[in-house]
């Protein structure tokens, strides 16, 4: 899975891996403060708008946190 890097006072970046013939996938988010949470079965419009939004963590509670995505911590 490819880190993007993003601006953001919370979080170091981000990724996404598409499950196979799906538009859904994992998403993962690393925080500045080393902690890294998978979100599962998120669609790639979601993804899409997370990574383009002009504040991460807003969007990232927006659409992925209220949303009710599973998620397992990692690190």
């Amino acid at each position: 899975m490819k880190r993007h890097p993003v601006v953001s006072s919370d979080i170091a970046s981000i990724a996404f891996r598409r499950s196979p013939l799906s538009q859904r996938g994992t998403l993962e988010v690393r925080f500045r403060k080393g902690t890294i949470y998978k979100y599962y079965r998120v669609p790639v419009e979601t993804y899409n708008a997370v990574r383009n939004a002009d504040s991460i963590g807003t969007a990232l509670y927006k659409y992925v946190k209220r949303t009710g995505y599973k998620y397992v911590q990692v690190a």
